[in-house]
């Protein structure tokens, strides 16, 4: 791959942390180019990784200015080290950013959100954190939209970034920094990208709001055509363009999701979120060299 599309600046996660928005109000500065999917799967799907690699790049990049840095994001990345290395690979020099969420609401979230897409099958959140241990033994690339302790266990995979791309290279926010003083963040990370750090995005849009499916079958089926384990993806795939099957989705998503808020979590199932990630959270909060209490309180 040329340097054409070399990737300079990298969104990694959390997933449900905001991450969307993040993409494109950095996408609005002139010299940053970003990708039109809502996921650049390139480097945590072996599929694209393996086979598809300058197709994928195209169908991403092509529209990018010669001038313009490359910015993608994968709201997975950071939870797999394989996923992890292909980015070192590709460029070792990217700047990597990780969005952080209060793990207890990011998991919680993150479950509503497998149900409106067809990826939660289980009932109850707390059936689904049960399920979570043989799930992940299994297969965590198949599992991982419903990786919902795993993937707020925020410090064990921003160790992994620091050890492979350095404190330099990686920068790590938490979503009330994006909220609370947006322009701070948006100035922090465009001069780490050496881009016009006066620049202020408009920030009046928040991309990729939670919404919950009217009816959880069709987004099921809806999952099927982009789940690399089935036979529905193959068939769908021999006779219709991928950018035909991304409007399908949209489409379907749109019709078939509502704004409908989702029930408040049970406070006991809250209060044992809260102390499994505590230790975790402790651990982050020294690493980052923050304070993270709040997290571990009702």
């Amino acid at each position: 791959m040329n340097d054409f599309y070399k990737i300079d600046i990298m969104i990694v996660g959390a997933q449900k942390a905001g991450t969307s928005s993040l993409l494109r109000y950095l996408g609005s500065h002139p010299a940053i180019y970003a990708h039109p999917q809502r996921e650049f799967a390139h480097f945590i799907n072996p599929e694209h990784h393996d086979k598809e690699e300058r197709q994928y790049f195209d169908a991403a990049f092509s529209h990018r200015r010669s001038n313009q840095l490359l910015l993608a994001k994968n709201a997975m990345l950071m939870y797999s080290e394989a996923a992890i290395e292909r980015l070192y690979a590709h460029n070792s020099s990217a700047l990597v950013i990780a969005l952080l969420r209060n793990p207890v609401d990011r998991a919680y979230s993150a479950y509503w959100f497998a149900r409106s897409h067809g990826w939660e099958k289980i009932k109850t959140f707390e059936e689904a954190l049960r399920a979570e241990p043989e799930r992940l033994q299994e297969d965590w690339y198949k599992w991982r939209n419903n990786a919902y302790l795993f993937n707020g266990q925020y410090v064990l995979h921003l160790r992994n970034l620091f050890t492979r791309f350095g404190a330099e290279r990686t920068q790590a926010y938490l979503i009330e920094d994006l909220k609370l003083d947006p322009q701070k963040l948006f100035r922090q990370i465009f001069k780490a990208a050496g881009v016009d750090d006066a620049f202020q995005p408009n920030i009046s849009r928040k991309h990729n709001p939670s919404r919950l499916a009217r009816s959880e079958k069709i987004a099921q089926w809806q999952a099927s055509l982009t789940n690399s384990q089935s036979n529905v993806k193959d068939i769908v795939k021999r006779i219709i363009s991928p950018q035909r099957i991304l409007q399908m989705q949209d489409y379907i998503k749109r019709i078939n999701t509502s704004a409908t808020v989702p029930p408040p979590i049970a406070p006991e199932t809250r209060q044992r979120l809260i102390e499994h990630f505590q230790p975790y959270n402790e651990e982050l909060g020294a690493l980052l060299g923050r304070d993270l209490s709040g997290w571990n309180r009702i």
